[in-house]
Parts: C-alpha cells; sequence; structure tokens
C-alpha cells in the first residue's frame, strides 16, 4: 500500500521512471497473488493443478 502511496502522493508522483518501476513490482505481485489464490482454491477443493484434461 505504501509503495502506491508513494506514487501517486510521495516522492515517486514526480519521477516517471521510479512510478514504471512500482508499478511494474506491483502489476507483477498482484499477478503471483491471484495464482496462489488459484492454487490454494484447487487444494481446497481438490483438484489436482498438474492433471491433464
Amino acid at each position: 500500500m505504501r509503495a502506491y502511496q508513494d506514487m501517486l502522493y510521495g516522492l515517486a508522483k514526480e519521477d516517471n521512471v521510479k512510478k514504471d518501476a512500482i508499478k511494474n513490482a506491483l502489476l507483477k505481485y498482484c499477478k503471483l497473488d491471484t495464482l496462489a489464490m488459484v492454487i490454494f482454491m484447487n487444494i481446497g477443493i481438490g483438484l489436482d493443478i498438474n492433471k491433464k484434461v
């Protein structure tokens, strides 16, 4: 949350290079977080994520 605040209101708000770096890091984090949730949900309902359909 602090990175997002820094991007909007902090020292990075005037620095496009730093803003882009924060944006890319947050997008990467969100992708990994979503993947982890999908994996945990599949495990929770008993799906084998490695099984070929």
